[in-house]
């Protein structure tokens, strides 16, 4: 599962749309995330004076497993059609 970015547009003040692509399965589907700035900060962890700075971001969405071609139990219900996606990510400013 790789998911790309194409573009992201600011929707408030911590708020973000970004909108790319889903691949899974050798199949690609457009797919938009809603994602929140949660935080940026100096790490509260390691020697003063060297602590790395960070940003940590919250991102949801959701795709139909049906539009990867993944209908397996999806019409007799015992396998949702909706998955949805969480990411939760922390990235270290070098």
């Amino acid at each position: 599962m790789v998911f790309t970015a194409t573009s992201a547009q600011r929707t408030g003040e911590r708020t973000f749309i970004i909108n790319g692509e889903l691949e899974l399965i050798g199949q690609r589907q457009p797919l938009t995330l809603q994602a929140t700035w949660n935080k940026s900060a100096e790490s509260p962890i390691g020697p003063v004076g060297r602590r790395p700075y960070l940003m940590g971001v919250s991102a949801r969405g959701s795709f139909q497993r049906s539009a990867f071609g993944m209908n397996y139990a999806v019409a007799n219900g015992w396998v949702g059609d909706e998955v949805p996606l969480i990411i939760e990510f922390e990235a270290i400013r070098q």
